[in-house]
């Protein structure tokens, strides 16, 4: 996540996010995938807009954060989610549930072998949460 240094608020250096960042990112955060990860993620995204989104009763989001509506549950940055009763598309960079009154019916994260225990272990038990 680039950050001003003390000196000089326009000059940014780089700082190297953690796996708690990566289950937790911040807007503006910049986490490189794979591009086997990414080609992954962009054809299930069109996949799922072709047959879902015509309906116009759901929209799907993919690298998207998602603001949880319990407090004590940080945003998650996810891969793919397809969230129903919205009917309008917006430019979302984080869906917030509490704003819109919904929440994902589906889910996908693509488990990338570096953070495996945040994918297939933290997020299970963090997505079980807010069902």
């Amino acid at each position: 996540m680039p950050c001003p240094t003390p000196d000089n608020p326009y000059h940014l250096k780089q700082v190297l996010l953690t796996l708690d960042d990566a289950l937790h990112p911040k807007e503006g955060d910049f986490i490189v995938h794979s591009d086997r990860h990414e080609t992954d993620r962009m054809d299930l995204t069109a996949v799922l807009r072709l047959r879902l989104e015509q309906s116009r009763r759901v929209i799907v989001l993919s690298n998207v954060r998602i603001a949880w509506d319990l407090p004590d549950l940080r945003a998650h940055g996810l891969d793919v989610m397809v969230i129903p009763s919205v009917r309008k598309w917006r430019n979302w960079s984080t869906f917030e549930v509490a704003v819109k009154r919904t929440r994902p019916a589906l889910i996908i994260d693509i488990v990338s072998p570096d953070a495996c225990e945040n994918d297939v272990v933290i997020k299970v038990d963090h997505y079980a949460r807010v069902e």
